[in-house]
């Protein structure tokens, strides 16, 4: 039986179409706020109240202003979390409103 040599595989097809302009940003969005729960848990995630992002910029808003004062003094920390959670560098500053 000979194959085709256009055979690819399922992941192939998959990060193929995941990587389409009209998907990579909401496939990005989507894994940044499971990192984000992944990371800070069900308490913090009560108080986030929307979640953005944007050419390098993650967006967070806080509807606790202890917790948002806490996560602003953390910026650094929330970028290194996050982005070795996703295993990517995609997120360059963190904005906390």
């Amino acid at each position: 039986m000979l194959k085709d040599r256009n055979e690819q595989t399922l992941k192939e097809i998959l990060l193929q179409v995941i990587n389409t302009p009209q998907l990579k940003d909401k496939y990005l969005l989507m894994s940044i706020k499971d990192a984000w729960k992944k990371c800070f848990g069900p308490t913090i995630q009560q108080y986030t109240t929307d979640i953005k992002f944007r050419a390098g910029a993650l967006t967070v808003t806080i509807n606790s202003a202890p917790l948002r004062h806490e996560l602003t003094l953390n910026k650094e920390k929330i970028i290194t979390i996050m982005n070795e959670t996703l295993n990517d560098n995609c997120i360059k500053t963190v904005n906390v409103y």
